[in-house]
């Protein structure tokens, strides 16, 4: 809140300053060294055990608590935590949840396959919106999608292969993700037929 002092206005006044702490953006903690302490916010995308993904206007980011957070989906936080290696991505670790408030999930980008294999970094961490992939095989926990171009990603999610069997097209809003390779993630519910 900015105050004036009207011109040629006499006597003591007093002027009081307010501090507000800098949160850095989902960028600017993906841009750190490895091994910094540091702050970050954003909207949470999608929470899995003690790692939650969250995002801001400047991208997404994954955040692993040293235990379960009580936080939600469309949850607006800060927490602190310390910068770590995922490949060639970055997350926090040891994070602690400094603030919470209520909030709604950002809106997804919709994404082809193609165009998500082509640059992952553009997408890692974020809200996506794949659309009319086709079930290639199912694994523990996880599904092979295909693209009509035979492009593959794995998806993490607990699909029921009797509703959603193998060649099924499906649209799937997931969060784009790291381990050993780009793969997606998401809860079984963010995965629909797709219309034929």
């Amino acid at each position: 809140k900015i105050t004036s002092i009207a011109a040629g206005a006499e006597g003591d006044k007093t002027v009081y300053a307010k501090w507000i702490e800098y949160i850095p953006t989902c960028a600017e903690v993906k841009a750190l060294a490895t091994g910094v302490t540091t702050k970050a916010g954003g909207f949470v995308t999608l929470v899995v055990g003690s790692t939650v993904y969250m995002q801001d206007a400047t991208g997404g980011m994954m955040v692993e608590f040293t235990e379960a957070p009580a936080v939600a989906a469309g949850d607006k936080i800060t927490v602190s935590g310390t910068t770590a290696a995922l490949g060639a991505f970055k997350k926090v670790t040891g994070a602690t949840l400094s603030t919470k408030e209520t909030a709604t999930v950002p809106a997804h980008q919709t994404v082809t396959l193609a165009t998500l294999k082509a640059d992952a970094a553009a997408y890692m961490h974020e809200y996506i919106y794949l659309e009319g992939l086709k079930i290639t095989s199912y694994g523990t926990g996880s599904v092979v999608l295909a693209d009509d171009a035979d492009n593959t990603i794995t998806l993490i999610a607990d699909l029921n292969q009797t509703t959603l069997p193998v060649n099924t097209k499906v649209n799937v809003k997931a969060i784009v993700t790291y381990d050993s390779e780009v793969k997606v993630i998401t809860e079984a519910s963010k995965v629909t037929a797709a219309p034929v």
